[in-house]
């Protein structure tokens, strides 16, 4: 791991800058962080590319006239410009990067748990489907640092019930999986929610195989080198998750 940023590889030998800032870079969400991570990656900080992001499902195709811009409501970007650093801020969320080797396209989405029972994940592979007519079963995708489900407790309204709600078609082995009881000491009762793994189940629905899908295990909450908003509240910082095609 570089001290500030780690890096994302997926299967493929064509070139792709992918990964995501650690704290030790700084507060991503403040311009002047956002201007030293681009010097340090060497990429075009004009050029970076944005969502406003809302916890929803909205997804932005990135074309030339939208370089540097930041879409309004935006969860997931999507491009096969080169040279485009598509980025969005984290802090506990799964960062999703999706890369189709031969189309050369990539996106990378923001997958909360609002955006995951809103199935942005899916929504991604149909859009890249529909606007690029790429097949899923060649999208690579890696699931970036998370919060774990050991450490990701809720309560039953509205987070639990959502999930059950939107997982229920998907069978109860694959439920179970994603959501179970979380012991406590106290009579109020929780549940712990796997959003990579949730996220996983989606992507594979859409035709992305399994194969092709790897989770990086890494626990923002557990793990002092990322922010987190459930550990470190209104005082957390965000990471930079970035994603760009290299190629001229």
């Amino acid at each position: 791991m570089r001290d500030f940023f780690l890096p994302i590889s997926f299967a493929s030998k064509f070139p792709v800058l992918a990964g995501i800032t650690t704290r030790s870079a700084g507060n991503a969400k403040f311009p002047k962080k956002r201007r030293e991570i681009a010097r340090r990656l060497n990429i075009p900080y004009s050029r970076i590319t944005t969502g406003e992001q809302v916890h929803k499902n909205s997804i932005a195709i990135v074309r030339e006239k939208d370089l540097g811009r930041e879409f309004p409501t935006t969860d997931g970007l999507i491009t096969d410009l080169p040279n485009v650093p598509l980025a969005i801020f984290v802090a506990d969320c799964p960062p999703i990067f999706l890369f189709h080797p031969q189309r050369k396209i990539v996106g990378l989405l923001h997958a909360g748990w609002r955006s995951t029972v809103a199935n942005i994940s899916s929504q991604a592979v149909e859009i890249m489907a529909e606007s690029f007519g790429v097949k899923a079963r060649n999208l690579l995708v890696v699931i970036g640092p998370h919060i774990c489900k050991e450490c990701y407790r809720v309560s039953w309204s509205p987070v639990a019930k959502s999930f059950t709600e939107c997982f229920e078609s998907f069978g109860r082995e694959v439920l179970a999986s994603i959501i179970s009881d979380s012991p406590q000491a106290s009579q109020e009762k929780f549940w712990s929610i796997d959003l990579a793994k949730a996220n996983s189940y989606q992507l594979q629905r859409a035709g992305v195989l399994p194969e092709n899908i790897e989770i990086i295990p890494t626990c923002t909450y557990d793990n002092k080198n990322f922010f987190s908003y459930r550990r470190d509240k209104t005082s957390a910082g965000r990471m930079m998750a970035i994603i760009q095609l290299n190629f001229s």
